[in-house]
């Protein structure tokens, strides 16, 4: 599939990159249908192991394209009108986090509204030493819509995410880190380095573990705690009988790196 405004690398660590450069990134409506298409299309192949999203030029991407949400404010459209199309986009970035495989987002520089969104989502965020964050929503009179009011909570706390959410300023990457929004801070120059460091890491680990414990972290977040624990039982049963079990535990005993093969 041919994409106007993204790129895709489809080897065993993947790579989707944003490729609007001349807009930092700036999602309109052709790259978020993009998005949704290419994330599907990594998922489905099982040739990839980890997904790595980034960002093409300076940013990783500086949210929605201000175009395109003054266009759809000054036809007067009716609101009730405008809710179904805002349903498709946060529906877009949330397949980030329904993907099976890990996801890992290389921010390589400003992640702003819905780049902080789609970022957010991603099981990992390493970001270049000058990348900024933030989600200014409210300076041009809307809110983060795609899921920062759910999910940045979770992730840096109630105070945090109202102060980001709230006030719209910018932080810095060091910040980011200190409030856990990312997970590393690097050079610029070591960016991709460590970023196909951490995907190598990750595929060396069990796959079907990892997969489910994926599975287990996102859901969880949303169940009663007897029901997460009745699901965790029965995962951890089926991991029990697999293949990369018996491997894992062979190959600790003799202390030798284990062969898994998603089995």
């Amino acid at each position: 599939m041919k994409f106007q405004y993204l790129t895709l690398i489809e080897d065993e660590i993947a790579y989707l990159t944003l490729n609007r450069p001349e807009k930092l990134n700036a999602f309109n409506p052709a790259l978020f249908m993009e998005l949704g298409q290419g994330l599907e299309q990594l998922d489905n192949n099982e040739k990839v192991k980890v997904v790595v999203i980034t960002g093409s030029g300076k940013a990783f991407s500086a949210g929605g394209d201000i175009n395109t949400i003054l266009d759809n404010s000054s036809k007067n459209i009716p609101a009730i009108n405008l809710v179904e199309g805002i349903k498709r986009g946060q529906a877009i970035i949330h397949k980030v986090m329904e993907m099976e495989k890990p996801t890992i987002a290389s921010i390589n520089g400003d992640a702003v509204g819905a780049g902080v969104q789609l970022a957010s989502l991603c099981d990992f965020r390493i970001a270049s030493q000058g990348a900024r964050f933030g989600v200014g929503d409210v300076k041009i009179g809307i809110i983060p819509a795609l899921g920062a009011t759910q999910w940045l909570p979770l992730l840096i706390g109630v105070a945090k995410a109202k102060e980001m959410i709230m006030i719209g300023d910018l932080i810095t990457a060091d910040e980011a880190l200190e409030i856990g929004l990312i997970n590393k801070v690097v050079p610029p120059e070591s960016l991709q380095a460590e970023t196909q460091a951490l995907a190598r890491k990750i595929m060396s680990r069990a796959p079907l573990a990892v997969k489910m414990a994926k599975k287990l972290i996102q859901r969880g977040l949303f169940m009663a705690p007897e029901e997460a624990l009745h699901m965790i039982a029965e995962g951890q049963a089926n991991l029990m009988v697999s293949e990369d079990c018996r491997e894992g535990m062979s190959a600790f005993l003799s202390k030798r790196p284990p062969q898994f093969k998603g089995k």
